[in-house]
């Protein structure tokens, strides 16, 4: 029989196992999956506040184009993952995230420049008003009690799968 301090050594190297000595595949896993619930809140809440029903021709509506990738901002495979719309790497492309922000920050100024660059403002213009869509959908009880379920599930099933495969080295150890 295992002393309590033998006992309570067991119990913290098991939780550390399932923790802090995750894999990478295994934390990008986790959060893979809450970021997959905080894209589809995001691209509902887009449509609900600025959503017009026309053709848009080639250029996706902004709530059509936000991405998901399992690798942090600066797109190294760490464990993290990225809710949000690509940057523009050309001129010209069609890149949302420019937009994005300018909706949920507001601007300054009105979107308008001439040609040799200089700001105007014809009557009746004014400036972007901040929408905040972002941060609101990210404070979104609903949408964290989501994203923590989907989390927790995730976890759930990675935590199974190293029980199942430490069962079976346990009964291989034992059967030779």
């Amino acid at each position: 029989m295992a002393t309590f301090e033998e006992a309570m050594q067991l119990i913290i190297n098991q939780a550390e196992s399932l923790s802090t000595k995750m894999t990478v595949e295994d934390k990008a896993e986790v959060t893979k999956a809450g970021a997959k619930v905080f894209e589809q809140a995001l691209a509902y809440e887009v449509r609900n506040r600025h959503y017009r029903h026309r053709d848009t021709g080639e250029d996706p509506h902004l709530a059509d184009s936000i991405v998901m990738k399992n690798k942090n901002i600066d797109g190294v495979k760490d464990g993290q993952s990225v809710v949000g719309w690509e940057r523009s790497t050309a001129k010209g492309s069609n890149a949302k995230g420019y937009i994005a922000n300018i909706i949920n920050n507001g601007s300054r100024f009105p979107q308008f420049t001439t040609r040799s660059g200089r700001k105007y403002k014809k009557p009746g213009e004014v400036a972007v008003h901040a929408d905040h869509f972002i941060e609101e959908t990210r404070k979104n009880p609903i949408v964290q009690q989501g994203i923590l379920k989907a989390e927790a599930e995730a976890m759930r099933k990675i935590i199974n799968r190293k029980k199942k495969t430490n069962y079976i080295k346990s009964q291989v150890k034992t059967d030779f």
